[in-house]
C-alpha cells in the first residue's frame, strides 16, 4: 500500500502544505515520500511502502524518458512483461513493477492498462503534451479521490482529507450521500461517485481521467 496525491493547475505547494501532506500520508507509506513539480502546474506527491525492489532507486514519483508516474497498486504479471518489453529493445534500471508500468505505457500508452493484471490506482504525468491521466483498476481496490475546483483545476489523493490541503478548501459533509447511508445501508454509497466530503468525489473502479489546461475528460 503506497500513496498518491497531486493536483492540475493548482499553485506550488508550501513546505508545510508538503509537511502536512507526507504526515497524513506516511499511514499509507512510511518508506519514502517523494514530490514531482512540472513547473506549470502538474504536481505529484508518492508516499511509499517498499515491498517490490526496496532499493531507494526505486522511490517514485518514477521518471521514464518524458513520463512521471506515481503508482498505488502491484502488477502481477510485471515480470512477463518486461521480458516482452526486453525484447523490444527496453532497458530498465530498477527490478520495480513501477517502471515497467512506465515502459509500457511509453510503448502503448493508455492501452496498457489492459495488459495489466493487478490493482492499482495511478498518475501519469506527460512532460511533452503536459497531459495528467488518473486510472483505476477494474475492482477498484485501491482507491482515488479527485476534486475539480475553478479554473479548471483539479486534485486528487489516496485520502479524501489530503484534498483540502493541496485545493486550499475546507471539508464539508455530503448530507446527500450521509442520508442515503443511513437509509440504504453500506452498498448504497457505490451507486454513485459521491463521498461523505461535499464536493469530493471517488474515480470509480475501470475508469480514467485526461486532464490537459484546456479540460478533463472522464
Amino acid at each position: 500500500m503506497c500513496g498518491i496525491t497531486g493536483g492540475y493547475g493548482v499553485p506550488r505547494l508550501t513546505e508545510n502544505k508538503l509537511d502536512k501532506c507526507k504526515e497524513l500520508l506516511k499511514r499509507r507509506g512510511p518508506d519514502g515520500f517523494g514530490y514531482f513539480d512540472s513547473g506549470n502546474g502538474c504536481q505529484l506527491i508518492h508516499s511509499r511502502l517498499a515491498i517490490i525492489d526496496i532499493d531507494d532507486r526505486s522511490k517514485q514519483p518514477c521518471f521514464f524518458d518524458n513520463l512521471v508516474v506515481a503508482f498505488n497498486g502491484e502488477i502481477y504479471n510485471y515480470l512477463e512483461l518486461r521480458k516482452l518489453l526486453q525484447k523490444e529493445g527496453f532497458n530498465f534500471q530498477t527490478d520495480s513493477d513501477t517502471e515497467v508500468l512506465a515502459a509500457c505505457w511509453k510503448k502503448w500508452g493508455a492501452e496498457s492498462l489492459n495488459m495489466f493484471d493487478g490493482m492499482w490506482a495511478v498518475a501519469v504525468f506527460d512532460r511533452n503534451s503536459q497531459e495528467l491521466i488518473l486510472a483505476t483498476d477494474g475492482f477498484g481496490e485501491k482507491p482515488l479521490f479527485y476534486k475539480e475546483l475553478s479554473g479548471n483545476k483539479l486534485v486528487f489523493s489516496s485520502r479524501p482529507d489530503v484534498l483540502s490541503i493541496i485545493g486550499d478548501f475546507s471539508l464539508q459533509p455530503d448530507f446527500v450521500q450521509l442520508s442515503n447511508y443511513m437509509v440504504n445501508g453500506y452498498k448504497s454509497l457505490f451507486k454513485s461517485d459521491r463521498t461523505f466530503i461535499e464536493g469530493v468525489k471517488r474515480l470509480p473502479s475501470g475508469h480514467m481521467i485526461t486532464v490537459t489546461s484546456e479540460g478533463r475528460k472522464i
